[in-house]
């Protein structure tokens, strides 16, 4: 019973390892959107965002300008929350990997102990 229970609990450590190694991936993939919202960005079309610098009918060419910098940097602020909202959800997901490792791996290690000490 006890080999059985070991093996359970390894095998639970190797996956919670796996998610653990692929989420704290995607974890720094944010904090670069984040920092680095203007390279990392992808479509601002997605959210309804005209990122387009062609002549508007009855407006100056500046006054164009200003309105693809006012969306431009609405769609980098739109890209740096959506990045921490995915960071946010990243965190928990990581907290519940350590909170079922965390007991698996002592239960494999109070098994290593015993057997060591028994033998």
């Amino acid at each position: 019973m006890k080999k059985i229970l070991a093996i359970y609990c390894a095998a639970v450590c190797f996956f919670t390892v796996a998610c653990f190694a692929v989420t704290l991936g995607l974890f720094l993939q944010q904090t670069v959107r984040i920092l680095l919202p203007q390279i990392t960005a992808t479509s601002f079309e997605e959210v309804g965002i005209d990122t387009t610098l062609k002549q508007q009918k009855g407006k100056t060419q500046e006054q164009t300008k200003k309105a693809w910098e006012a969306n431009y940097k609405k769609g980098l602020t739109i890209a740096r929350r959506a990045a921490i909202q995915d960071m946010i959800n990243y965190s928990i997901i990581l907290l519940v990997d350590l909170l079922v490792f965390i007991p698996h791996w002592r239960i494999i290690r109070r098994g290593v102990k015993a057997e060591i000490g028994g033998t």
